[in-house]
């Protein structure tokens, strides 16, 4: 009843024939005002859409005004490698020889091609038939590696080895094609463009204009092998062998080191988020590739290590310990004690202020099944009753529970771990002896530990026999 006919219809029933009439008029009015609107803007639309094309062919450029441009549905980047690689997108990996390079990309190929639910800690959100183009391999390694990867033969990766052919660039896009690929290897990137002069930047950006065009076109990411600079240390995409151009020209750039202790990946994104440098593994046995974690957590477990070597017959304040390892950064050394102590591997005393700076020393576990915490005190002189037989509450070199004793934690004995036989003292008790008038009245205020009231009853250096 609400409709315009409908008013229309009311108005005419209840004798109101010209309110109806002037309804009506209004209505149809309206319509032809939207209608004219409609008209307007697609003239609009039109006229731009020539103008456009005339200053195309005018320029050569296809130019889309700004109002045309605002009206274009939005396009979402989509992702083949989340955050890292984008459908049709182009990338590099970049590293010196002998880094891992071509293991790494065979290892991304077969998540993309298995459908992998992640690869180094970021998901696989496509898959599909993967090209790779390995111009410079053996096939026979190349063929080893998916084998020991466990690649089964019906997996959708198409392999060329060997040298590329003329017009590669073209066949390259005619296999893209043919084979359905989401992604592509090109292993590596000079042995396809044979650039002269990589230093080149117009030769260079002319030479990777076309695998851009390939790529946007398809909708195959294509990711191209390359050599970092030798000799020269660079990092990020400084570190990139020839013109800056090849970098300028990438969607993501990969960027892979290899030193004594670790190889890395670290990335750069135009699309997606930084990958942070992650350490990576590989197996030997299975050709595999894994994360070993942030280079930042890596570190910082190598310093724990080397500070629990420094700490195992020594305390040490912070200070001290920077001051000791050259071979990590300050703030590694200070991650990496934070972490000791929040896992118990280590303890911390002190105040933490000027006169009372805290100190780090390791803590002794228990080898039993009951998790209690134990410290070790010094060996001390045991004290035999008035019947020759001795006292069992506290023997020398045996670990004593925290509760049992009000130890100095300052007299630790880190580096007596094990729990020591009664006949089996691990300290010498003469020369564990300080040099003082009462030594076991010492180390009785010292250790909060009454070991006799009668001095003369006490035998320094008297052993228990073994049985």
């Amino acid at each position: 009843m609400n409709s315009p006919q409908n008013r229309a219809e009311l108005l005419e029933m209840t004798g109101r024939a010209d309110e109806a009439h002037q309804f009506i008029a209004e209505q149809n009015a309206e319509i032809e005002r939207r209608e004219a609107i409609i008209k307007n803007n697609k003239e609009r639309n039109e006229r731009e859409r020539q103008q456009a094309e005339r200053l195309a062919t005018k320029s050569g450029f296809a130019l889309t005004s700004l109002s045309v441009l605002y009206r274009e549905p939005a396009e979402d980047v989509a992702y083949l490698w989340d955050n890292t690689l984008i459908k049709g997108g182009l990338s590099i990996l970049v590293a010196k020889p002998k880094a891992g390079k071509s293991t790494l990309a065979r290892n991304l190929a077969m998540a993309i091609a298995n459908g992998q639910q992640s690869f180094l800690g970021r998901s696989i959100t496509a898959s599909g038939s993967v090209v790779y183009l390995a111009l410079e391999e053996m096939r026979s390694e190349v063929k080893k590696h998916f084998q020991r990867m466990g690649a089964p033969e019906n997996l959708p990766i198409f392999i060329h080895t060997g040298s590329a052919p003329q017009q590669a660039i073209e066949e390259l896009r005619k296999a893209i094609i043919e084979s359905k690929a989401v992604f592509a290897i090109v292993d590596p990137l000079q042995r396809l463009v044979r650039i002269k002069d990589l230093n080149d930047y117009a030769s260079v950006s002319l030479a990777l204009e076309p695998l851009t065009k390939i790529a946007r076109d398809t909708g195959c990411h294509i990711l191209l092998i390359h050599h970092a600079n030798k000799g020269l240390s660079r990092d990020g995409g400084d570190s990139i062998l020839g013109s800056t151009a090849i970098f300028g020209s990438m969607d993501c750039a990969l960027i892979m080191k290899r030193d004594e202790a670790y190889r890395t990946i670290e990335s750069m994104q135009r699309y997606g988020v930084d990958m942070p440098r992650t350490v990576l593994n590989f197996d030997i046995a299975t050709g595999l590739t894994s994360s070993g974690g942030s280079m930042e957590d890596a570190e910082a477990a190598g310093c724990g290590n080397v500070i629990v070597e420094l700490l195992s017959d020594q305390e040490m304040t912070e200070k001290e310990m920077k001051e000791s390892i050259t071979d990590h950064k300050g703030g590694i050394v200070s991650k990496s004690l934070r972490l000791l102590c929040k896992n118990g591997k280590i303890n911390r005393q002190g105040l933490g202020k000027k006169g009372s700076p805290f100190t780090y020393s390791l803590a002794c576990e228990n080898a039993g099944d009951s998790g209690d915490i134990y410290r070790l005190i010094p060996t001390i002189p045991t004290i035999p009753n008035i019947n020759n037989s001795f006292n069992n509450d506290i023997m020398p070199g045996i670990p004593v529970p925290l509760n049992t004793i009000n130890s100095n934690p300052q007299h630790f004995v880190p580096n007596q771990l094990d729990n020591v036989p009664l006949n089996n003292p691990p300290y010498d008790p003469i020369d564990d002896i300080p040099p003082d008038d009462d030594p076991l009245e010492t180390w009785e205020k010292e250790y909060g530990i009454t070991i006799g009231n009668d001095p003369n009853e006490r035998h320094i250096g008297h052993r228990p026999e073994a049985n």
